[in-house]
């Protein structure tokens, strides 16, 4: 297990270690991912997400277009390295179907890595480890362990001391985060106009509660109302990004980010 300071200066190391070629992520993927691809020796290709009504979890890849975008790049015979990132607490189950595809380019260098610091509170990620080249998770203040850095997991780390004990710490926030998201909900509810019904919209997308970590979950809001600016405004959540990458991003992304709002089981400083 390699700990750093924070997710991207441990993908920073792996990109280095890795000889020139193609670097693919989602979209969406934070500002410091970003930069860390774009600054390194290889050229970056940002995937699209698929639009809402095209979705079954939020972000959703578009895992169609990527696999047509690393065909296009196979001839060039230079190494292919693909984030699979799950924002919001979703895990994409489309994943595994991806990672057969992906198989039969067995001639050239691939290197899959996840990015679990949204929602590895839901994923049993042990057991797939030996498929991937690593798994990243971030412990800072808006995460669900809050330690500041990150840490990388290996297939080497399976069965570790040391990956048993983190699952076992993970577990326990978890516990505590459910008690805060409960507290979360009482404090929406008395700065939310009356009228607002907030057992409605997550009835409506009760799926959210099934596939969400506990310390990150979403509405499907106008992002522009009157009622999102409240949640935002005291710190119950947050926005996506309205272009989160240095290429405009795509119909579909803008799509969700007008639509969706960030809830957070704690207040968090505006």
């Amino acid at each position: 297990m390699h700990y750093d300071d924070s997710v991207h200066e441990i993908f920073n190391e792996d990109l280095r270690h890795i000889r020139s070629g193609y670097c693919f992520l989602p979209e969406w993927i934070c500002s410091s991912m970003s930069d860390v691809a774009i600054d390194s020796k290889h050229e970056t290709v940002f995937y699209p997400v698929n639009s809402m009504l095209q979705a079954h979890i939020p972000l959703e890849a578009d895992w169609d277009k990527l696999l047509s975008m690393i065909d296009s790049l196979i001839a060039a015979n230079k190494p292919i390295i693909i984030l699979l990132a799950f924002p919001l607490g979703y895990v994409d189950y489309r994943l595994f179907g991806f990672r057969e595809k992906v198989r039969r380019y067995t001639n050239n260098e691939f290197f899959l890595f996840l990015d679990l610091a949204q929602a590895y509170g839901m994923y049993d990620f042990s057991k797939v480890l030996h498929d991937y080249s690593g798994l990243y998770i971030s412990f800072n203040r808006n995460k669900l362990i809050n330690k500041g850095g990150g840490v990388k997991i290996t297939p080497e780390d399976c069965g570790s001391s040391k990956l048993d004990n983190l699952c076992k710490e993970i577990n326990v926030a978890i516990e505590h985060q459910m008690n805060d998201w409960h507290h979360c909900l009482l404090g929406l509810k008395k700065l939310l106009p009356e009228t607002y019904s907030w057992e409605s919209k997550l009835n409506k997308y009760n799926h959210v509660a099934l596939r969400s970590s506990f310390h990150r979950t979403i509405i499907l809001e106008d992002s522009l109302s009157q009622n999102a600016k409240i949640i935002v405004k005291r710190g119950y959540g947050q926005l996506l990004k309205k272009q989160p990458q240095q290429q405009q991003p795509s119909a579909a992304y803008l799509e969700w980010q007008r639509s969706v709002v960030s809830l957070f089981p704690k207040v968090r400083e505006v």
